[in-house]
């Protein structure tokens, strides 16, 4: 079979973030399916932001084997994943021990939404079984 254009993979993920309409929506975990012409969607499933992103992995997979385990001639050829974050801007090489210990506990306790400098992100990430 046929390895699809880099940039369908990339076009996939774009997709993703224009139908991305509202903040604080809930998180998307997709399959996609190539067939040697085209890529389609297979799995299309939602996550709570509240599950930690720990059990994103798990969870990604146990959804992946059920749509498999239906549709076994069909495997997914790649997955993407969207979700909403809070980052912040790299605090540099002069930050102070004391800003670098708040950073750390912010990126820890899951709080850089509070922080002044805190940018709100929509993201699509994509990967196919090449690992591209």
């Amino acid at each position: 079979m046929s390895v699809p254009p880099r940039g369908l993979m990339a076009a996939k993920a774009r997709e993703l973030i224009e139908m991305h309409g509202e903040w604080d929506s809930l998180h998307q975990f997709v399959t996609l399916h190539w067939d040697g012409e085209r890529l389609s969607y297979g799995t299309v499933a939602i996550i709570d932001p509240h599950i930690h992103p720990d059990q994103y992995p798990p969870l990604m997979i146990k959804m992946a084997r059920e749509r498999l385990d239906e549709h076994p001639d069909d495997p997914p050829y790649a997955y993407a994943l969207q979700i909403e974050c809070f980052g912040v801007v790299d605090l540099g090489p002069d930050a102070s021990e004391e800003e670098r210990r708040r950073f750390d506990a912010d990126r820890r306790g899951r709080t850089f939404c509070k922080r002044p400098d805190a940018l709100e992100m929509a993201i699509a990430y994509c990967a196919d079984i090449h690992g591209r």
